[in-house]
């Protein structure tokens, strides 16, 4: 009987231990997916660039929205891209204009996928601050 409390003893506590750790230890295998900007401001005509991760989906299209009317415009900077089947990342390269004013400007990046009923778009966002010359 001592034995067999011993082997439960040994056995039970590592998994307990482990189970915390899970719960208190932020895991970045669970980030939700987003867009990274770097650097994240510059002058006009900087060159940002600009990642994306864990988006397993195809058609990546990423846009500098430079009226900020939260929708893409032609002459805005643009770029389409496939994410890697293995990793789900991808990456694009943008200039800002040369003629834009200071400010605070929004990257989009749209993610289209076919689903039963058509197809699904989901966007995501980060900002680009545009600083004085």
């Amino acid at each position: 009987m001592k034995l067999n409390k011993l082997v439960f003893s040994r056995a039970i506590i590592p998994f307990i231990m482990a189970s915390l750790l899970l719960v208190l230890i932020p895991c970045q295998a669970f980030a939700d997916n987003e867009i990274t900007v770097y650097p994240d401001s510059g002058k006009a005509g900087s060159k940002i660039s600009i990642k994306g991760r864990d988006l397993f989906l195809k058609n990546v299209f990423v846009y500098f929205d430079t009226n900020n009317n939260g929708k893409f415009d032609d002459g805005e900077p643009a770029a389409e891209r496939e994410p890697s089947w293995v990793t789900g990342d991808w990456r694009a390269t943008l200039r800002t204009p040369r003629k834009i004013q200071p400010g605070v400007y929004t990257i989009y990046a749209e993610y289209s996928y076919a689903e039963d009923d058509g197809i699904a778009t989901e966007t995501y966002t980060t900002n680009f601050t545009v600083r004085k010359p």
